[in-house]
């Protein structure tokens, strides 16, 4: 993170284990930095397989699938990790991110559900004027 004086600061850490125990160190640390690494969240061999799964389309686009609200000839790359990976999918409700999610989230929501922001990009067919 850069500060007003262009000096790059480290992320605050904290290990999977203190983050676990003690979401409330997770919040007091998001809210003050806006980021926060957790160290040793998920093994070596999870974070390869993430990176094989994305790896598999390196242009970065997600093709929506014929008859997806998406459509097949439209763009989306926000979601594009999780749509592609099940290690993604795991990660984004792993119960380290949820906690703190939850731990800054839950005083003023009800619920909380996971979303992407995408923008969807519609790619005319090859035959269209």
């Amino acid at each position: 993170l850069e500060n007003d004086e262009g000096v790059i600061n480290e992320l605050p850490r904290l290990t999977a284990r203190i983050a676990k125990k003690d979401p409330e160190q997770m919040r007091i640390l998001l809210l003050a930095h806006g980021a926060l690494v957790v160290e040793n969240v998920v093994s070596d061999e999870i974070m390869d397989k993430l990176s094989q799964d994305l790896e598999r389309d390196p242009s970065g686009t997600f093709f929506g699938r014929k008859g997806s609200f998406a459509g097949e000839h439209s763009t989306r790359n926000a979601g594009k990790p999780l749509g592609e990976s099940e290690v993604a999918q795991a990660l984004a409700v792993h119960e380290i991110t949820v906690g703190a999610v939850e731990s800054i989230l839950n005083p003023y929501c009800k619920r909380i559900i996971l979303g992407t922001c995408s923008a969807i990009n519609v790619i005319p067919p090859p035959n269209a004027s």
